[in-house]
């Protein structure tokens, strides 16, 4: 099934009430600076002060109407752990069970073993890029290490992360088994760890548009009550709770969920998950800080501060470059225009007579006979027009 996004449309966000205050603000700080310092440099500087101002205005106003923070959101609920990020492979419980991601993955899943007694854990998450997939495949794994039976199903019928790590394919899998077109022992596979650990898997299966149709149906119920006999944990992969339909059925078949996020997750979506969770049966059992760069949780105003200074200034900056090269255009298309015959205009010259004039040595005329002689140009303080002549060679006979 397609993905669905639960928050409001990137215009929406871009055109909140506080970004459109900020950039009235931010107009009239740069017309009045422009007019105080008429010049490119001084339409610069007021670029950024009048960016400056935009921007002040909204952390004033992000500050007086402070939303909730990641913390509150997340008040009531466990912390299981904390997943440093360290780049590499997606999957070190594998590659390097000592490591320390490896030993956080371990803890977790002690830490969930040791407060709920369900045997049916959804991992999902509020939003995409959190890293459900790779937590959910390692607390799989971790938990089989540790000699716990667990079951692995990729519910992510759209985004199928868990089925392509695999490598296996994809079908047949779990819709093909809601669907009634295979049994139980054809839609599971075996995945072998290392040379003697095997942990069963459910890929996601074919794509289907009536997947989450197929989910709420009893087929799956059915054989999640097959497996519960002889798994002691149950790992659901789940897609993100508000971008996709699919989560909604896959909770209503679990004791509870483990909810994924990261540091700059956004208080609201973590509200609305934890809120449909609910509703689905599926309550947060605790959730997984992923991909941690040891900040604290909660937004960061600051960031955005600086994103919306650069971008006021882009904007004025364009924008006075727009309006005065329309005002160019228009002033060059004002020009009044007109030609001069100067080949023409030659020959209505009269020659001047020849006349003798007897040079005098500079040293002859002193400084007083210069004062009284030379005429000064009087000033001009009155309106005047300025002409711009050119010559075309056609005319001018060139």
């Amino acid at each position: 099934m397609p993905a669905r996004d639960d928050r409001p449309s990137l215009w929406r966000r871009l055109l909140a009430l506080p970004n459109l205050v900020a950039l009235a603000v931010a107009l009239t700080a740069f017309a009045v600076a422009v007019s105080v310092w008429d010049s490119n440099m001084g339409a610069g500087v007021a670029a950024i002060l009048a960016a400056l101002t935009g921007t002040a205005v909204w952390l004033v106003w992000w500050f007086v109407t402070k939303p909730a923070g990641l913390r509150e959101a997340l008040r009531g609920s466990r912390r299981l752990g904390t997943v440093p990020d360290v780049p590499g492979t997606p999957a070190p419980t594998l590659v390097d069970p000592w490591s320390e991601p490896s030993a956080a993955y371990r803890s977790i899943v002690s830490d969930l073993e040791a407060h709920t007694s369900g045997q049916v854990v959804l991992v999902t998450s509020p939003a995409p890029g959190q890293g459900t997939t790779t937590v959910a495949m390692n607390l799989a794994v971790s938990a089989t290490q540790a000699g716990r039976r667990v079951f692995l199903i990729d519910g992510d019928t759209a985004g199928r992360g868990l089925s392509r790590y695999m490598g296996s394919g994809p079908i047949p899998g779990l819709t093909d088994l809601v669907a009634g077109e295979v049994p139980l022992r054809e839609a599971a596979r075996m995945w072998q760890l290392d040379g003697r650990t095997l942990m069963p898997v459910m890929p996601a299966g074919t794509e289907r548009e009536d997947a989450p149709q197929l989910i709420a149906g009893g087929g799956l119920a059915a054989a999640i009550d097959r497996v519960t006999e002889r798994a002691d944990l149950i790992i659901i992969d789940s897609p993100p709770v508000l971008w996709n339909g699919t989560s909604g059925p896959l909770a209503a078949h679990a004791d509870g969920s483990v909810l994924v996020l990261t540091e700059r997750a956004q208080a609201d979506d973590v509200e609305q998950s934890r809120a449909k969770l609910d509703a689905a049966g599926a309550p947060v059992l605790g959730y997984v800080v992923n991909r941690s760069k040891g900040a604290p949780l909660g937004p960061r105003p600051w960031l955005g501060a600086l994103a919306r200074m650069a971008v006021l200034s882009l904007i004025l900056v364009l924008g006075f470059g727009m309006y005065t090269g329309t005002r160019l255009w228009a002033s060059w298309n004002g020009v009044q225009r007109g030609e001069l015959d100067t080949a023409g205009a030659r020959g209505t010259v009269t020659e001047l007579p020849d006349v003798e004039v007897d040079a005098v040595a500079d040293s002859e005329i002193t400084a007083e006979e210069y004062e009284e002689n030379v005429i000064s140009v009087p000033a001009f303080d009155g309106p005047y027009r300025s002409f711009l002549i050119i010559g075309g060679d056609e005319v001018a006979g060139a």
